[in-house]
C-alpha cells in the first residue's frame, strides 16, 4: 500500500511538472504572438503615414520627399515578406492588401520569442526613420 501511494504521489508530481513547463511555454507563446501583433499594427500605421507623406510630397514637388518616403515603404515592404507568425495563434491583424503568411519554422518557444522581438525592433527601427522624416519636412507635411 506503501508503494502504491508513493508510485502514486510520484506521478501526480510527474505529471504536474509537465503540465507547469507547457504552460510556460504557452506564456512564452502568448508574449512572442503579442509582439507580432505590436509590430504589425506599427507596420500598418507605417503603411498610412508614408501615404499621406508621399501625397504631400506630390502636391509640394519635392522629389527628395518622395524618394525618401519610397524608400522607407520600400524597407517595409521588405518587412512584411520576412516577417513570420506564431504558430498556433488566430489570425487577427487586419489586410490591407494581398499578402501571404509565412507559416513559421520549427523552432523552439524562446526562439521564436527572441525571433519576434528582432521582428518589432526593425519595425521600430522604420518608425523612427519615418519620425525623422515627418520631423525633417514638417513644414511641408503640416
Amino acid at each position: 500500500m506503501k508503494t502504491f501511494s508513493l508510485l502514486t504521489i510520484v506521478v501526480l508530481c510527474l505529471f504536474s511538472a509537465s503540465c507547469s513547463d507547457k504552460k510556460q511555454e504557452s506564456q512564452t507563446l502568448i508574449l512572442a504572438n503579442n509582439l507580432h501583433l505590436e509590430a504589425i499594427e506599427t507596420q500598418e500605421s507605417l503603411e498610412q503615414k508614408l501615404l499621406h507623406i508621399r501625397n504631400y510630397a506630390l502636391k509640394a514637388h519635392n522629389r527628395l520627399l518622395i524618394h525618401e518616403a519610397d524608400s522607407l515603404k520600400e524597407q517595409v515592404e521588405l518587412w512584411k515578406e520576412s516577417v513570420m507568425e506564431v504558430p498556433g495563434f488566430d489570425h487577427e491583424h487586419k489586410h490591407g492588401e494581398h499578402h501571404d503568411h509565412k507559416p513559421a519554422i520549427k523552432m523552439t518557444d524562446i526562439s521564436m520569442l527572441q525571433y519576434q522581438q528582432e521582428a518589432k525592433n526593425a519595425i521600430d527601427s522604420l518608425e523612427h526613420g519615418v519620425l525623422i522624416l515627418e520631423e525633417k519636412y514638417k513644414t511641408i507635411l503640416r
